[in-house]
């Protein structure tokens, strides 16, 4: 497990990957961080929120969700961006690395607030079309989910270490 100590070490040391899924917590910066990598290295970026939802923040069935990512999880290049703990192991079988995005808890949560509110009303670039961000109750049992990262975490790193996976952590400024 390697932690590089800025961005151009993480970018040398991503070079020699060509299937990368970037996961962390909600707030820790995985899209902006994996738009930056995929500019550096060139390679095509898929935000998995695009995939999943659908307008008016429909969910995909699982089987649809698997379907949409079948054609994108055999190519040979992709940055894959989104924790989905569901379905991580079926994902991980097709990378050759794992950027584990970490950050500290209030800096994330506070991330997490100003971005719902900065973006209220709005669609964001790494959400699926017709998905408005709203500040609602569902909003608030996302905020709690989220909030209580610590369980996923572990749960992500036995599953990439049970995969065989090289994990990169990156602390996320």
């Amino acid at each position: 497990m390697n932690s590089p100590a800025n961005f151009h070490t993480l970018i040398e040391m991503l070079k020699s990957y060509k299937r990368i899924l970037v996961v962390g917590a909600s707030g820790s910066g995985k899209s902006y961080l994996s738009k930056k990598i995929a500019g550096q290295l060139d390679l095509p970026l898929y935000h998995l929120d695009k995939i999943f939802w659908k307008p008016g923040w429909k969910a995909s069935s699982v089987e649809e969700f698997d379907q949409n990512l079948a054609s994108i999880l055999t190519s040979e290049t992709f940055i894959m961006e989104g924790t989905y703990i569901s379905n991580f192991m079926h994902r991980a079988k097709y990378a050759d690395a794992v950027l584990f995005v970490e950050i500290g808890f209030f800096r994330r949560l506070w991330r997490i607030l100003s971005r719902s509110f900065s973006t209220a009303g709005m669609v964001r670039d790494d959400m699926a079309d017709g998905c408005v961000e709203t500040i609602s109750w569902s909003y608030f049992k996302f905020l709690k989910w989220a909030l209580k990262f610590e369980e996923t975490k572990k749960r992500l790193l036995a599953e990439s270490s049970q995969a065989n996976i090289p994990v990169i952590f990156y602390q996320n400024r």
